[in-house]
């Protein structure tokens, strides 16, 4: 101030606005204190609440204490700092004094304002001032200025804090020890754990049934283990185990918590273990049988999933879960099957099979060699057929010195039947880890089956001359060789005939072709041909021939072998030699009468050929109509033909069983039944023309229908001559036949004569 505002300013009156400033200050400072403390006391008694029944993390708790740090800041500010800030000057001093007594009358601010003006420009009077000052002096002085400050609610403030204070440091002098955990794990933030009515411990069930502990505690809290990774087998299981700490409460659930990358998180409510599982993992554990115990089963793992376990107030597993390290199974990234074929497949050799053939079909005796490449080292590896060990398998190492390789063989023997087996490779690695099925394959077992042998007689049918000679034909067949064929033949006496003939074995059988190998080493299919001549075993009438043929294959004898089989029996009975001449006479006599027909309808035939031709000369197209010739002329081939066969099967007949005159079976031959042959097909030549005639031009049909009518007489001519000879070759053999009878009946007729002439001279003696 200035001069002026020295003398007329009062000293008593700036003493009365100085006090008021210190009232409110004091007042201000006051609240301030008490807001602070209260959020102080707020904010320990939230946090010691929050974290004592929720168990907050770290992280949680900092938070936490932010916020609560950002309150106490706030109020420090709003209720502390900033008030006292404020800046109080004489007139907002006066103004508030002029506010809260009416009396002053505005002569405190009307004082203190001209005051300054007469400092300012010396036109206001100092006795004025003077006066008016005493005045302001005289009221204020017996004004209650401490009645300005309030004090009612900053009492109700006060002991607010008061109780909270005294609240707060009974619990802490009360429960010192919790307390302290309240400081360190709220302000100093530290991992500590607060006292828990349950601890649990999670075990992970080992390959071996051990119990691996994940998280372990003791009965005080301390954790003595901890583990966030668990190896767990690729599709494989995984057995987890809550295992309550001995002496603290024993929840009714336990809630596993479980994390799957693909779902998301799902939660499984335990139940108590029963009293045998139960006793049998407190024995495991060395724990008393009254320990809590909860179990899960996780079947097929095949994500990383995570997981942790909680349980009455204990949520200390959730602060670090554990999470599966997923382990891939040993398995083949290859495998080969060389098979080595036995002995008796001569025409098989080493033959190498991929994997990817899922089934195996091996003949019996075979040897299997396998080979394959795993995918990671491997520290055994087991083979078995049908469950049961059956194979010598190894580990051996690959071409960078690992043990990935596996080498097995298998020798195929038993019984040679048709059988399935279920061959399955088990593999484990060096870590322990195994896999059962690491490959699985089907052995279709392939039996050496028996030959087959079919035994034909040729040229002669089931009853034969006493003369006769018979040829034999063995066919035996294999589907892997055949190694021999045998025949035998036996003679079996005419009923009423005393003994039991003979038997004989015909080794001296021709085998021919044909053979897969140029070293004939194994005959696929086998020939056996041979004659058996029964003239000199002078067999009686009634007398049956029983022939037989044997084959064997190259089977092993450790495999059961060789496979033999034995044809169906060719029954021949011996007839006398007129009753095959009379067959003989019988045939020739049907294909005679068969032969003339056929000449009929030749010569009919020819007949409308000649029509035909006349017709065409007339300028008539008879192409349409030859439609019916043609098949007649094929058909008349046909029987030719056959009567040709029937002939010649009846000279060999004859042939083969010695009957009959040797020129006159030739004669037969010769002159009628290979003509018969030639004639057949030269009519088949005739049957072409009329075909070439029929779907020919119009103007080849003339030409070629006389070429046809020659040929048609040529035919007829032969037919003729040939039906001749048929008649004399007919009567020749039933003479021989006649004398054959004759014959017969003399010998029989001398024999009887001997046995009457020997028993006569028998009665003599007698």
């Amino acid at each position: 101030m200035s001069d002026v505002e020295n003398k007329t300013w009062d000293a008593a009156l700036a003493g009365t606005l100085g006090a008021v400033r210190r009232r409110l200050r004091m007042r201000l400072l006051a609240e301030g204190v008490v807001s602070l403390v209260l959020i102080l006391a707020a904010g320990a008694a939230g946090t010691f609440c929050l974290d004592y029944s929720l168990r907050l993390d770290r992280p949680l708790r900092l938070g936490l204490l932010c916020v609560w740090g950002v309150l106490v800041l706030w109020v420090m500010w709003k209720k502390l700092l900033a008030p006292l800030l404020v800046p109080m000057t004489e007139e907002s001093l006066a103004v508030l004094l002029e506010g809260r007594f009416a009396e002053l009358q505005g002569r405190l601010i009307g004082t203190l304002q001209l005051a300054g003006d007469a400092g300012d420009s010396g036109d206001v009077s100092g006795a004025m001032i003077d006066r008016m000052a005493d005045q302001a002096r005289s009221i204020t002085g017996e004004l209650p200025v401490g009645k300005l400050v309030e004090r009612r609610r900053l009492g109700r403030l006060a002991m607010l804090m008061a109780g909270c204070v005294l609240i707060l440091s009974s619990g802490a002098f009360a429960r010192a020890d919790l307390a302290q955990l309240w400081w360190q794990r709220n302000v100093l933030l530290q991992q500590i754990d607060w006292p828990q009515d349950t601890y649990l411990s999670v075990l992970a069930v080992g390959r071996g049934g051990e119990l691996i502990p994940l998280f372990e505690v003791a009965s005080n809290g301390d954790v003595l283990a901890h583990r966030e990774t668990i190896p767990v087998l690729r599709g494989g299981s995984l057995e987890i185990v809550v295992e309550v700490t001995p002496g603290t409460e024993i929840p009714d659930s336990v809630t596993l918590h479980t994390n799957y990358p693909s779902v998301g998180e799902t939660i499984d409510v335990l139940s108590p273990c029963d009293l045998a599982d139960r006793a049998a993992l407190a024995m495991q554990r060395n724990q008393p049988v009254t320990t809590g115990y909860f179990r899960k089963n996780f079947a097929s793992v095949t994500e990383a999933v995570e997981f942790f376990a909680t349980g009455g107030d204990d949520r200390r597993d959730g602060r670090r879960p554990h999470r599966v390290q997923l382990v891939d199974p040993p398995a083949l990234k290859s495998i080969r099957f060389a098979v080595d074929y036995p002995a008796y497949l001569r025409s098989r050799r080493l033959t190498v099979l991929d994997g990817s053939r899922g089934v195996l079909s091996l003949p019996i005796g075979t040897v299997l060699h396998i080979a394959g490449v795993a995918n990671k080292d491997i520290a055994s590896v087991e083979i078995t057929l049908d469950g049961s060990p059956g194979l010598d398998a190894s580990v051996a190492p690959d071409d960078a010195g690992r043990p990935r390789r596996i080498v097995a063989k298998y020798a195929l023997t038993g019984k040679n039947t048709t059988r399935t087996l279920t061959m399955s490779l088990s593999l484990k690695d060096t870590q322990g880890y195994g896999n059962e099925q690491a490959g699985q394959y089907m052995i279709q077992v392939e039996p050496d089956r028996s030959p087959e042998i079919e035994l034909q007689t040729e040229g002669v049918r089931t009853v034969i001359a006493p003369t006769a000679r018979i040829p034999l034909r063995a066919v035996a067949t294999d589907d892997h060789g055949v190694a021999y064929v045998t025949m035998q033949y036996q003679v079996a006496s005419p009923a009423g005939k005393e003994g039991e003939g003979e038997v004989g074995e015909l080794s001296a059988a021709r085998v021919v072709g044909p053979t897969n190998r140029p070293d004939g080493l194994t005959e696929q299919s086998l020939i056996a041909t041979q004659e058996l001549d029964i003239e000199p075993m002078k067999l009686a009438v009634g007398t049956e021939v029983v022939i037989t043929a044997q084959t064997a294959d190259h089977l092993a004898g450790v495999l059961g072998g060789p496979n033999k089989t034995e044809s169906t029996s060719v029954k021949l009975r011996v007839v006398p030699s007129e009753t095959i001449l009379g067959d003989a006479v019988s045939k020739q006599r049907e294909a005679r009468v068969e032969f003339f027909e056929a000449l009929s309808q030749q010569i009919r035939l020819k007949g409308r050929m000649l029509a035909a031709s006349r017709a065409v000369a007339k300028g008539t197209d008879v192409r349409s109509k030859l439609n019916d010739s043609e098949s007649l002329q094929e058909a008349i081939g046909g029987e030719v033909q056959a009567a040709g066969a029937t002939l010649q099967a009846v000279a060999r007949e004859l042939e083969l069983n010695r009957v009959g005159k040797p020129e006159d079976v030739a004669d037969l031959r010769t002159r009628v039944a290979d003509p018969l042959v030639r004639l057949a097909r030269s009519m088949d030549s005739i049957t072409t023309k009329l075909r070439e005639t029929r779907e020919g031009s119009q103007a080849d049909v003339a030409d070629r229908l006389t070429q046809i009518i020659e040929a048609q007489g040529d035919a007829i001519t032969q037919m003729e001559a040939i039906l001749e000879s048929m008649l004399k070759m007919e009567n020749r053999v039933e003479l021989a036949r006649r004398l054959e009878g004759v014959l017969q009946a003399a010998l029989e007729l001398e024999k009887m004569l001997r046995r009457r002439a020997e028993k006569g001279t028998e009665d003599i003696f007698d």
